[in-house]
């Protein structure tokens, strides 16, 4: 399962139909000399400079989703983001389109903060080099609410990974190692996968909220 998750992982990144629901100009990574023990991702907005990239879902059908949520049950401020997946199929293209390994796919969905502007241009977007920060450790915290069957899985660069999570209705402080910062293109992935996908018909998914998510040293 495992192989399986990583696999899709790549496919993930690979598809060009992916939703934009949020994108921020702001690039605070242009002062690369000037890296506090601490550079916070999320916290009421984004800060990397880059933008989300989710799976696909078909036109119309609500599949996947992330949005921004503003009350006073977040972790930090008054604003978090929400990741949430219906458990349906969902439409994996790979490349190019007519692959024969394109098919219907609900084992797994995630959410990515990639350092691309948008979407569209994530195959064009140079790699971050953020190797002089020093950062050694990616945290967020999130709480939410899945299936059963269903787990959490958090990556950092550099591919290292805690998974296995049930997440619960209260904020919960998770970390990660970071093993490379040198080429960056994905500052952190999320996902949701359903381990029974092979032998299972589809569940009912759930959703995740994430907050105040950083790098320190």
């Amino acid at each position: 399962m495992e192989k399986r998750v990583a696999l899709l992982i790549v496919l993930l990144l690979l598809i060009s139909s992916c939703s934009n629901p949020l994108s921020v100009l702001e690039n605070p990574t242009k002062y690369a000399g000037l890296w506090k023990e601490k550079w916070i991702l999320y916290d009421e907005k984004l800060n990397t400079g880059g933008d989300f990239m989710l799976v696909p879902s078909d036109p119309g059908e609500p599949i996947v989703s992330l949005e921004e949520k503003a009350d006073d049950t977040a972790y930090s401020g008054r604003k978090y983001l929400r990741f949430s997946w219906n458990g349906e199929p969902i439409w994996w293209e790979a490349d190019p389109p007519d692959n024969p390994t394109s098919c219907y796919e609900h084992s797994f969905s995630g959410v990515c903060f990639i350092a691309a502007t948008s979407y569209e241009y994530y195959d064009l977007t140079e790699p971050r080099d953020l190797s002089e920060s020093g950062y050694k450790k990616l945290v967020l915290y999130i709480r939410g609410a899945l299936d059963k069957g269903y787990y959490l899985k958090i990556v950092a660069p550099g591919g290292s990974a805690v998974d296995n999570i049930t997440p619960t209705s209260s904020w919960k402080k998770y970390e990660v190692e970071i093993y490379n910062l040198f080429r960056i293109k994905d500052f952190l992935t999320v996902v949701i996968y359903y381990p029974s996908a092979e032998t299972s018909p589809p569940g009912r998914g759930g959703h995740i909220d994430i907050d105040m998510v950083y790098y320190e040293r």
